[in-house]
């Protein structure tokens, strides 16, 4: 299987640099939905030996360059958090230096406000809220911004305490809490906040602070377990007057087990605590049995909710458990991506499922696109998945 993952990341690296020396208007610049993802794509493959012509990347770089606020929003996803993370890395990978970080990052200070206004507003989507920009902040400067992140955790924490132990839902179309409903999601909901704790506590930022608001959640997320664990321990969302019991999750990176168990896992290894570690593997295991489309609800390769996310999750957890339920998982689902490139005018064979729209689309993108796969498939041959930071999954700096 490892020549044919090669060959489809060719296929892939040929695909996203044809993307980036496209012109077409509208130009999608987030790191979730745009080009910046499918950059990150070729820094890895570059630095992986895996790209032949970093030409393109070079050039998308200038380009990328000249993205300000009046182009972009706040937000991680698709906006200046987002950009700002993508540039440090850059940084860190010796392609920018610090005349440019300084240039490039100029508004922070704009970063910084945007976070606590979103945040106080009862939006804390790590995507298109203010964790997001948080936790970009927190990346770039660690203990240097101690006093800014307080003001963080305790705005989150004063919310918390009010809203018996949970954070309520934001609706993002809306702009407006739901306060009926708590989302469990890794990509909009609890677990991104316990992240966001978590690397605050490993950086030696707020520590206290950042334990005591990631117990908080913790006992909230495992009241919530179904009774009828079957198929899935936990309910996407819990509502008001609805029973978490009719409410069957996805497998997938945005909702559902896999998502929170890894936090939990993440958890217990970072807090020390054995019975959290314990549970979350439980859970982590019993997601491997899920093979079926009613099960997993899959129905293409994306990283947010398709088979490259979730093989993706199963090989970190292969390379830090080293049980071998994970590497055969991690197995399946790669055979599964590389299965589901079946479409002779997709992206190297892939496309998306836009349940939406009940269609089949193209998409380069990190979230939901090729770029995400090709990222998977490096993790997959290399080890190395210290990307997966743009995804909630690592502290970046393994």
């Amino acid at each position: 299987m490892i020549a044919a993952i090669r060959n489809k990341h060719d296929e892939i690296v040929k695909a996203v640099t044809d993307f980036l020396v496209q012109q077409e208007a509208p130009v999608y610049w987030g790191l979730a939905n745009g080009r910046a993802g499918a950059m990150l794509h070729l820094l890895y493959a570059h630095k992986h030996g895996l790209l032949t012509d970093f030409e393109p990347f070079e050039a998308a770089v200038q380009e990328l360059s000249g993205i300000g606020l009046q182009d972009v929003d706040f937000s991680y996803g698709m906006g200046k958090a987002g950009l700002n993370w993508f540039y440090q890395l850059m940084f860190r990978h010796g392609l920018l230096d610090q005349e440019d970080i300084d240039l490039l990052c100029f508004d922070d200070d704009y970063l910084e406000s945007f976070a606590l206004a979103a945040l106080e507003a009862g939006n804390y989507d790590y995507l298109y809220g203010g964790l997001g920009a948080a936790a970009y902040l927190l990346y770039r400067h660690g203990a240097q911004k101690k006093d800014y992140m307080a003001r963080v955790l305790a705005l989150i924490a004063e919310q918390v305490r009010a809203n018996n132990g949970a954070l309520p839902a934001f609706q993002l179309m809306e702009q407006r809490p739901v306060p009926e409903m708590v989302n469990l999601g890794l990509a909009h909901g609890l677990p991104a906040v316990i992240r966001f704790c978590l690397l605050c506590y490993t950086q030696d930022v707020c520590r206290e602070e950042s334990r005591s608001l990631a117990l908080q959640l913790i006992r909230y997320i495992r009241a919530q377990v179904r009774e009828g664990k079957d198929t899935c321990y936990f309910p996407s969302v819990v509502e008001k007057g609805k029973s978490i019991e009719q409410d069957t999750s996805r497998l997938g990176w945005c909702y559902g087990d896999l998502g929170i168990a890894f936090v939990l896992y993440e958890a217990g290894r970072v807090l020390a605590d054995e019975g959290l570690t314990a549970f979350a593997l439980e859970v982590l295991e019993h997601t491997t049995q899920r093979r079926t489309n009613a099960q997993t609800l899959v129905h293409d390769a994306g990283f947010c909710h398709g088979s490259a996310g979730i093989a993706h999750f199963y090989n970190r957890l292969w390379l830090l458990s080293q049980r071998p339920v994970f590497r055969e998982a991690a197995d399946y689902w790669m055979a599964e991506t590389l299965r589901l490139a079946q479409h002779s005018d997709g992206v190297a064979g892939y496309k998306k499922w836009d349940a939406a729209g009940s269609s089949w689309m193209a998409d380069y993108s990190l979230i939901e696109g090729v770029a995400g796969i090709g990222l998977v498939l490096i993790s997959y041959l290399t080890g190395d998945c210290s990307w997966d930071y743009s995804v909630m999954l690592s502290d970046g700096f393994s």
